[in-house]
């Protein structure tokens, strides 16, 4: 049984024990934190769209099509007029062969964003990680830019998200959706972090 599914008072959240496991900090069924050297990053453990995994699969399938039309092209006059290919052969598979490589990038990518929080760099990066686990970074705030962290329930009140609102502009982004007693604990890191 969860700690979190009695709870009812926000005084009360700081009494509840956070497990830790080899530099992960289980905090809620919907994200979880893991430490590093530098600060660390907040992923989501929801499941990605299946719209985003059916297309990166789709551009794998043609990234194989690509590949195998490209060295195709290159192959024909060999097997054919045992002679090398000419230039006019040579550009299309070429270009076949740089959009194969592209299709096959965007296939591994990481279907879910994750937010770094960088306290030596004073920074959150939004960062897609791979299938390999190297992130790719998408964009990076400076703390400075950051005005406030606070969490924004539904109408239901069940879930929230919490969200970074950003200095001079109407620009929000949420990095972290649970219930709002579970966002307590990361809201609270978040904006001391920034200070």
């Amino acid at each position: 049984m969860n700690q979190l599914d009695d709870f009812d008072d926000f005084d009360d959240f700081d009494d509840l024990e956070i497990e830790e496991h080899s530099g992960q900090t289980a905090v809620a069924d919907t994200f979880f934190v893991e430490e590093s050297s530098w600060g660390y990053t907040i992923h989501s453990a929801l499941q990605s769209p299946p719209g985003l995994a059916a297309a990166q699969f789709i551009s794998w399938l043609v990234g194989i099509l690509c590949a195998v039309l490209a060295v195709g092209i290159l192959a024909l006059p060999i097997v054919t007029r045992f002679a090398m290919p000419d230039l006019f052969q040579a550009g299309p598979a070429v270009l076949l062969a740089c959009v194969a490589v592209y299709l096959f990038w965007y296939s591994s990518r990481g279907t879910q964003p994750a937010f770094q929080v960088d306290i030596a760099k004073k920074e959150i990066r939004e960062v897609v990680v791979n299938r390999v686990g190297k992130p790719s970074n998408k964009v990076a705030y400076p703390f400075a830019v950051v005005e406030d962290v606070f969490a924004v329930t539904d109408q239901d009140e069940k879930t929230a998200q919490l969200v970074l609102w950003f200095r001079k502009s109407d620009e929000a982004l949420a990095i972290a959706e649970a219930t709002p007693a579970q966002l307590v604990h990361l809201r609270d890191r978040v904006a001391n972090d920034l200070r």
